[in-house]
């Protein structure tokens, strides 16, 4: 009956082995023979009377950083009894790529080391998981950082086309102002090639505050030629308006430096 429970609990091991990925794995080193269970045999996609030795075992891990890790990690436990608990990438009989958890310590007999032995499971499912998280977690960061940088463009925007607006809008204002006390049609024609003056100024800074947002869209920066007298006759027909109402004198001189090339547009000059 005791043979009979021992077998069944054994069978009960073997399955649970099988379903969790988890095989034995034993190197006598006196002799260098080696043992796989069928798990192993299976992680490596060796045939089951499929014969290995140690070196050839060691050569499955990958090339680099795997097989520097685990040769070192065995050198250490053969030498100083230190156990290894290790993930590692392995190339199996198949010429796939196979993560697997390591485990390995060494029986000592007299201060010797006599066997080397441990556990190998196949985590290829959860380590393959955890990459598609944290591509995910990049990917949500970046996207994250794209939407910051895109939410200042657009208060940057929001700021900018408020100060370019509020002149031309008041100037409108001033200029209906005028338009309204004049008494002479000679006087209601002027203001009125004023208006349209003021509007044409009104649309250009519309069209450029648009190709503004395009070109920050498309984070495409060139050089601008920026013309100070021209700028000025542009911002005095703006501010018609307010300049006859204030009765202010406007005076320049561009004499030393008349124009200036800058990174940016003009809608975003201050």
């Amino acid at each position: 009956k005791k043979e009979s429970e021992k077998k069944r609990l054994e069978s009960i091991l073997s399955k649970t082995n099988e379903v969790a990925r988890i095989g034995a794995w034993e190197v006598d080193l006196r002799t260098n023979d080696s043992y796989l269970s069928d798990v192993v045999k299976d992680i490596h996609a060796l045939p089951k009377d499929f014969e290995i030795s140690f070196d050839k075992g060691i050569s499955y891990y990958k090339e680099g950083e795997s097989r520097d890790q685990i040769l070192a990690a065995i050198n250490k436990t053969i030498k100083e009894g230190t156990p290894y608990d290790l993930e590692l990438e392995l190339i199996n009989y198949h010429n796939e790529s196979v993560w697997v958890r390591s485990i390995g310590q060494v029986e000592m007999d007299n201060g010797k080391p006599v066997v080397l032995y441990g556990l190998l499971q196949d985590i290829t499912y959860q380590k393959v998981s955890e990459q598609n998280i944290l591509k995910a977690k990049s990917s949500l960061e970046m996207l994250t950082q794209n939407l910051i940088e895109r939410n200042k463009q657009l208060a940057d925007f929001a700021q900018i086309t408020s100060h370019n607006l509020r002149a031309p809008v008041s100037n409108l204002n001033s200029l209906l102002g005028f338009f309204n006390e004049a008494e002479s049609m000679k006087e209601k024609e002027l203001l009125m090639a004023k208006f349209e003056v003021v509007i044409d100024h009104l649309t250009l800074t519309l069209n450029t505050l648009v190709n503004a947002l395009r070109i920050t869209n498309n984070h495409a920066v060139e050089k601008v030629s920026l013309n100070f007298d021209d700028v000025l006759q542009r911002t005095k027909a703006v501010l018609s308006g307010e300049i006859l109402k204030s009765k202010a004198i406007i005076k320049s001189d561009f004499s030393s430096v008349s124009k200036i090339k800058y990174m940016g547009n003009n809608s975003y000059l201050k």
